[in-house]
């Protein structure tokens, strides 16, 4: 039985366990919040992140992943951004441009 006024979440185990290690080795020595309250706001901020995403790139579209960065699609040109040298390159523009923002604030990358 859960507590009262709070709902539950169910994790695969062993994601849990994982997570819940790696929590407690990076993240929860240096933080007086628990673990549901920690993973609680970051639920919150990753779903606000995705809606400020949206609205500053509503052009682009995530394409997938690769070695090395990413691919994106803007309209209909296909963009490449990619670490090179410790910085993100873009196939298109020279520079930190928007394509390596959206790039770089995207979880997915």
């Amino acid at each position: 039985m859960g507590k009262s006024g709070y709902t539950s979440l169910s994790l695969d185990e062993t994601r849990y366990s994982k997570l819940r290690k790696s929590w407690d080795n990076i993240v929860g020595k240096d933080t007086d919040d628990t673990f549901t309250v920690w993973a609680t706001t970051v639920l919150e901020q990753s779903v606000e992140r995705v809606s400020l995403i949206k609205s500053m790139f509503p052009n682009y579209v995530w394409v997938g992943k690769t070695d090395t960065g990413c691919v994106i699609k803007d309209k209909s040109t296909i963009i490449e951004v990619k670490w090179s040298k410790n910085k993100l390159v873009c196939s298109v523009d020279s520079g930190l441009c928007s394509h390596c923002v959206y790039a770089a604030l995207n979880s997915k990358f």
